[in-house]
């Protein structure tokens, strides 16, 4: 009689550690969901803040170059819109792929490599179908793998060897998301199996849809490659 109930007794508890335990997992899980996002969003925020900024200036350099017209400064006028178009095209980037999350995104990403003297290229080729893809978890996928690589990037001492390759591309069965990074020669390289909250994220994404991450550590880089299929190509 004693012994079932302290087995009884023991189920229990086992039982409430499992629950615990369970729901502490999820928990940390939902935090970094919730940390991934707010890092994209602010991103994006960062983004659109740029445009507003533009536009708010644009404004009075228009009341300028109007007096420089009524003035007869035209050649004043002239150089004054194109000193206007470079800072646009400087803040912009020219990323409009028509995705909104990818836009803001990478335009804020070549913003902050440029001022912190990173080299990035990209190149971007999306589908309608790829314009479609769900923002939310677009934001969490492109959003870390641009974290990651500026923040390695920018950890490389000579500012002339710090560079980020972006490459995305679409086809009528996935998303793939291409991206290299410098990474310090003289430093200990992250091994790829050492995944931190950003990359489990990405990995959580991938699996969600039926696709995969690779990460590769090569001399002097740090490689990247996530698939995505779309969900009616399954």
């Amino acid at each position: 009689m004693i012994s079932a109930i302290v087995r009884r007794l023991r189920h229990r508890e086992h039982y409430k550690a499992t629950t615990i335990d369970r729901l502490t997992k999820a928990n940390s899980r939902l935090q970094q969901q919730i940390e991934a996002q707010d890092s994209s969003y602010k991103q994006i925020l960062h983004s659109f803040m740029d445009i507003k900024q533009i536009i708010h200036d644009t404004n009075k350099q228009l009341i300028y170059i109007r007096a420089c017209i009524e003035q007869g400064q035209a050649a004043e006028g002239a150089g004054h819109i194109s000193r206007i178009l470079q800072d646009i095209e400087a803040s912009c980037r020219q990323v409009a792929t028509g995705n909104l999350a990818v836009d803001a995104l990478v335009s804020h990403a070549l913003s902050l490599a440029q001022e912190l003297e990173i080299t990035m290229e990209h190149r971007i080729q999306l589908s309608p179908q790829a314009k479609d893809f769900d923002r939310y978890d677009l934001c969490i996928v492109l959003g870390n793998l641009l974290d990651n690589a500026i923040e390695a990037a920018k950890q490389v001492r000579e500012s002339e060897d710090r560079s980020i390759q972006l490459h995305i591309h679409a086809n009528n069965k996935a998303l793939v998301i291409y991206i290299s990074n410098s990474i310090e020669a003289h430093g200990r390289p992250r091994d790829p199996k050492l995944r931190g909250t950003g990359l489990s994220n990405v990995q959580r994404v991938a699996d969600n849809y039926g696709g995969h991450l690779k990460t590769a550590i090569k001399k002097g880089s740090y490689e990247t490659v996530v698939v995505l299929p779309f969900l009616n190509s399954r």
